[in-house]
């Protein structure tokens, strides 16, 4: 009986060093894990830190470029207007040229008439 006590005693201390050693290597391998945990957090957040500096400046881009392409559709248009007011201007200042012609000569016809007709 005394031996199988002492047995068991050695089996119990045994079982509890093992305990031990789960426990040490569990801990050792969960301080590990956090440490990875955290270089790879601290990896993601440079990254994506990068990547927001780099879409900002291509937000930053896009938005430079569409402004100057916005600008030169502007100029563009303000030259076809200018464009468009000098042939009316023109066209008008034709057109007025063209009614004191035929006024001219309608006078003139009408003149001619009277004298006719005198």
């Amino acid at each position: 009986r005394e031996h199988v006590c002492g047995h068991l005693e050695l089996l119990k201390r045994k079982a509890s060093d093992k305990h031990g050693q789960l426990i040490d290597h569990g801990s050792s391998r969960l301080q590990a894990a956090v440490s990875e945990i955290q270089m790879l957090t601290d990896s993601i957040r440079k990254s994506l830190g990068a990547y927001r500096e780099v879409a900002g400046k291509s937000r930053e881009d896009l938005e430079q470029h569409d402004a100057e392409l916005r600008e030169k559709r502007a100029r563009e248009l303000r030259v076809v207007a200018t464009e468009r007011q000098r042939r009316l201007d023109d066209l008008r200042s034709a057109h007025s040229r063209e009614i004191e012609h035929w006024r001219g000569g309608t006078e003139q016809a009408l003149l001619h008439l009277r004298r006719m007709h005198d």
